[in-house]
């Protein structure tokens, strides 16, 4: 499955770290059924492999990362065909947010509709200064369907979520970094360095820690204080008794790196 090219997606893994590249130039990477399918499968499977560390969304066309769903499929779809569009929706946001890996969105263009979902899902978001970000999906008549207007919420805050739900406007990437929705902006020529630097810097953290935090981070969000700070609690415990906490306390008493399992 990695280092393939499918029709409208093609995988890369080198070091530990797999890069899917979309590539449907004739659509400017729309996500079709198909294409959810496919990520989806392509994610779950390496979720599960103990030979990838770490995971990068990319685009392999010039200054379009995702530019949503496909508008002339949504122009045709019944209520049902919809509903069976958005069941595909479901398993590729679970394929993400759910991954044991960290996921990276690296955006080099245009992230509008399911593009931007697809970065509130993942883990880190790094922007080409030449990256936009939107919903515009009310100038169609629709709202964003694959949780934008949930996670822009408890992204960036109820008001600046109504200004991007309800206006449609388009940000570029130094105001997404500055509200919340992009770790950071780097030069467009560097950006996928930039991404491959973050990967390999996290596929050096203990895989099962690294994991536990991802959990518990995006748990956090729908649960209340008490329950969160119960669940940190539980955590710690868990990894007191693991490998690799013996390895990273005995490293840093030896002030050495450490050799995580």
């Amino acid at each position: 499955m990695y280092g393939m090219e499918y029709p409208k997606l093609k995988t890369t893994i080198e070091n530990k770290i797999l890069t899917i590249f979309l590539q449907d130039e004739k659509t400017r990477n729309a996500l079709s059924l198909e294409v959810l399918q496919e990520l989806s499968s392509i994610l779950n499977e390496a979720s599960e492999n103990k030979e990838i560390g770490c995971i990068i969304l990319a685009s392999a066309l010039d200054n379009v990362f995702c530019a949503g769903g496909n508008i002339k499929d949504f122009y045709k779809f019944s209520i049902l065909e919809m509903r069976n569009f958005q069941e595909a929706l479901e398993r590729l946001e679970n394929s993400i947010e759910y991954n044991k890996k960290p996921v990276i969105a690296a955006v080099n263009g245009y992230a509008l509709g399911g593009g931007n979902e697809i970065c509130l899902c993942c883990d880190f978001v790094i922007a080409s200064e030449k990256a936009k970000f939107g919903q515009p999906e009310i100038n169609l008549g629709i709202l964003p369907g694959m949780g934008g207007v949930q996670r822009l919420i408890r992204h960036i805050g109820f008001l600046k979520a109504k200004e991007l739900i309800m206006t449609g406007r388009i940000i570029d990437a130094y105001e997404a970094e500055k509200i919340g929705i992009v770790n950071r902006v780097v030069p467009h020529e560097k950006l996928m360095e930039e991404a491959k630097k973050l990967a390999s810097e996290l596929i050096e953290k203990p895989k099962l820690a690294l994991w536990m935090a991802k959990n518990q981070i995006n748990t956090a969000r729908e649960a209340d204080l008490k329950t969160a700070l119960l669940l940190e609690k539980v955590i710690v415990n868990l990894l007191f008794g693991t490998p690799d906490k013996e390895e990273g306390m005995k490293a840093f008493i030896e002030k050495r790196k450490p050799k995580f399992s």
